[in-house]
């Protein structure tokens, strides 16, 4: 049975360690240790303060039990007090008894001093009894007359009074416990907190890091201990990973702006010799397919350019105050042909005006890349937009009838390169960046985007802006 309740107890403290902090594992743990030390600090005081007491309590009592002796005188084989037995010293119960344990002085206690007295034990050595619930030390020494006992001295004291004590004492150790534990507690957690602020900012740097923030920095503790051995060997680290991803990111920049000029000029050359008149049927299917890649290509250098920007933080907004109804029914106007294109029906829902402080260029790259997107990848049913105003915030949702995205991939649906279908995104112009510039667009206007989608049913892109962008 013990052994199940230890194994029960053990389980309980690693579920409940799993669900706790480093500070708040280290605050239980000192709060349980100093539980014991205070249990076993109390325990020592209460049984020292009990145990002092009643050894004080036996050796009163062997005194005071002398000290009657010495008043008992025989004579002719009797014994005789000279003084009033009453006047033992108080809180002593003192009671003379004849040779046959007869009582002859004192009052009687019942169990401890009784009318007649069984052959006792004889010493100087006080004898413990519990009498109904209550603790005496006994002395009993006897009055001789030539080597022949005539009498008995008894004397007994309750440890009633150190008891009380002890308990009092105990009481004010339990009623202490609470709020002293409660004390160690919030300073057992103040110290692990203040100890451990190095690690709870590197936590902070690492998610400021994730958002693309690589120039933040932990700060050192001047302590020179392992905390401080961690921060700094996290900053290095960031330098390494900081470093990098600019060479990255000036690659890709300096790639992308390199290719612009010869792309260009492809582009530049095929559009001449599509216009040529005496161009064979196969050349030219040629010809239109490389103008095709070749404006795919254009497509992706220009939005690779655009995300290396804006993970260098080149890329500012240039925020204005302008009627987000009236760049939706733009945006809308100007796809609507591809969308009749494939016999979508194709529908815009928007106040007649929803004044918006953001960057107009930015927030119409977010809506064509969302509402193209929805007509590229629907082959039948709607397309619909719906800008609305609502309490907190303005809410653009775009739907479609598509195909849908499987639950797996939504997790993935914001990542740079990624595709569902690769061949058909592929057919479709599609470069897989889309939606990881229109997810920046949003969070550098300080909102989020969601998607939820059911495969055979559609899929709904929602975008929340604060009203105060």
């Amino acid at each position: 049975m013990l052994k199940k309740l230890r194994a029960l107890a053990g389980a309980a403290l690693r579920l409940l360690e799993r669900n706790l902090t480093i500070s708040a594992r280290l605050t239980l743990w000192f709060s349980m240790l100093l539980t014991v030390v205070l249990a076993f600090f109390s325990s020592v005081v209460y049984l020292t303060l009990d145990r002092g007491g009643k050894a004080e309590v036996a050796t009163l009592v062997a005194t005071h039990a002398q000290q009657v002796l010495a008043q008992v005188e025989v004579e002719d084989g009797h014994p005789r007090v000279s003084e009033p037995i009453h006047l033992a010293p108080s809180g002593t119960q003192v009671a003379l008894y004849d040779g046959r344990g007869n009582r002859l002085l004192g009052e009687a206690v019942p169990g401890v001093l009784p009318e007649k007295m069984g052959v006792p034990p004889t010493g100087s050595q006080p004898q413990h009894l519990e009498v109904h619930g209550q603790g005496w030390f006994v002395v009993t020494l006897p009055v001789e007359d030539g080597g022949r006992v005539i009498a008995w001295v008894r004397a007994a004291r309750t440890t009633q009074g150190v008891e009380a004590t002890s308990h009092r004492f105990l009481f004010l150790l339990l009623a202490a416990a609470p709020p002293f534990l409660l004390v160690g507690a919030l300073g057992g957690l103040f110290i692990s907190r203040r100890a451990l602020g190095a690690i709870d900012r590197i936590t902070r740097t690492a998610r400021a890091i994730g958002q693309g923030n690589l120039s933040e920095r932990v700060r050192v503790p001047s302590a020179n201990d392992e905390v401080g051995h961690l921060a700094q060997t996290f900053n290095e680290m960031l330098g390494r990973l900081e470093a990098a991803f600019e060479r990255q990111r000036q690659f890709t920049a300096d790639a992308s702006h390199e290719l612009r000029t010869p792309l260009a000029v492809v582009a530049a050359q095929t559009e001449d010799a599509l216009h040529l008149p005496a161009l064979p049927p196969e050349a030219r299917a040629a010809l239109t397919t490389i103008q095709a890649e070749t404006q795919r290509m254009a497509k992706l250098i220009a939005q690779l350019l655009f995300l290396a920007r804006s993970d260098s933080s080149r890329l500012g907004l240039e925020y204005e105050e302008l009627d987000l109804a009236a760049l939706v029914r733009d945006v809308a106007a100007e796809l609507a042909a591809a969308a009749a294109a494939k016999g979508l029906e194709f529908k815009v829902e928007a106040p007649s005006s929803l004044t918006f402080w953001g960057d107009q260029t930015q927030l119409t790259r977010l809506l064509i890349n969302l509402v193209e997107n929805a007509i590229k990848y629907t082959y039948r049913g709607q397309v619909r937009v719906r800008l609305t105003a609502q309490e907190g915030g303005i809410v653009l949702a775009v739907a479609d009838t598509g195909p849908g995205i499987p639950p797996e991939a939504l997790p993935h649906i914001f990542e740079r390169f990624y595709r569902l279908d690769k061949a058909r995104s592929r057919a479709n112009g599609g470069t897989g960046l889309g939606l990881a510039i229109a997810r920046w667009i949003v969070t550098a206007h300080g909102g989020r985007i969601d998607v939820q989608s059911q495969v055979g049913r559609g899929t709904t892109f929602t975008v929340w802006l604060p009203p105060g962008s």
